[in-house]
């Protein structure tokens, strides 16, 4: 998508709120645990902002988040192909929905299983220290795993994120401020950033 990362772009409102850094209420789980590969996955659908949120877990752990009915499903086949998928509304997921809300959270923190690479995770891991209403580039994230030649590899770690906004691959941009390749669409990268930009850092 073409589109400057320009201040003009952003409509901002008398409305500002505290930043959120998603390290503080959001977790990864460290192991895979034994039997996860057949294990059902609860599932909840919510009307936000920004169209359907769809949350799955597996017990207490969010391993799935998706915008929109059809991107679930394909990343539910796509990381768990032997897993069955139910609908049932529980704690967890309301906790990820009001996080996207950015409501208020209880104390204790949403935990993430993920099946990934150690690269990947690496990947990951760098953007939970990024605020609300901040953002940074590809060659950022490359740098800071130790050279601009990771640029490449770090968008494709991100293409691979199963968890929408929860972890917030949305605030990685181009180094010339172009909003560009987003799982769930570049148009709502694009809303979810000028959403974020009434936010406090």
């Amino acid at each position: 998508m073409d589109v400057g990362f320009q201040k003009e772009l952003f409509a901002t409102n008398d409305r500002k709120q505290q930043a959120i850094v998603p390290k503080d209420f959001i977790t990864f789980s460290p192991t895979i645990e034994s039997g996860i590969e057949h294990s059902t996955i609860c599932y909840s659908a919510f009307n936000s902002i920004f169209g359907e949120y769809f949350v799955g877990s597996i017990q207490t752990k969010i391993c799935l988040a998706a915008f929109g009915q059809g991107h679930f499903y394909a990343q539910a086949k796509q990381y768990y192909p032997n897993n069955k998928l139910k609908y049932l509304k529980n704690e967890i997921h309301e906790q990820a929905y009001r996080y996207l809300k950015q409501e208020p959270l209880p104390d204790n923190k949403i935990v993430l299983q993920l099946k990934a690479t150690s690269f990947q995770l690496k990947v990951w891991e760098l953007l939970m220290s990024i605020a609300t209403g901040q953002h940074r580039s590809y060659c950022d994230l490359a740098l800071l795993l130790g050279s601009i030649k990771h640029s490449r590899a770090v968008g494709t770690a991100l293409a691979c994120n199963p968890i929408a906004y929860l972890i917030p691959c949305h605030r990685i941009i181009r180094s010339d401020g172009k909003i560009n390749g987003y799982r769930w669409g570049s148009d709502l990268k694009l809303k979810l950033l000028k959403w974020e930009s009434n936010f406090l850092s």
